[in-house]
């Protein structure tokens, strides 16, 4: 659903940013499907609240000059861990 509010929004010249006050699984899926459109202005990312995040995903969530990159693994490229 969020990839088609998007497009919407992008046929209609307006970026979007993806509000996600959410775990690490949560980020990933929000990650691809941004990743996916091309009109994302940003994605909220909660990072640096808990020492413990790395430790739910394979692999952890790689921040670069204020950046989430966006994995090229399969689905939304991490596994939980549990």
């Amino acid at each position: 659903e969020l990839l088609n509010i998007a497009r919407a929004a992008g046929e209609r010249s307006v970026s979007v940013s993806r509000h996600n006050a959410c775990g690490p699984v949560a980020t990933a899926a929000s990650l691809a499907v941004c990743a996916a459109a091309d009109n994302v202005e940003s994605l909220e990312l909660q990072w640096g609240e808990v020492d413990w995040r790395s430790s739910l995903i394979d692999p952890p969530e790689q921040v670069s000059d204020g950046a989430l990159a966006v994995s090229d693994r399969p689905g939304f490229g991490v596994e939980l861990r549990v």
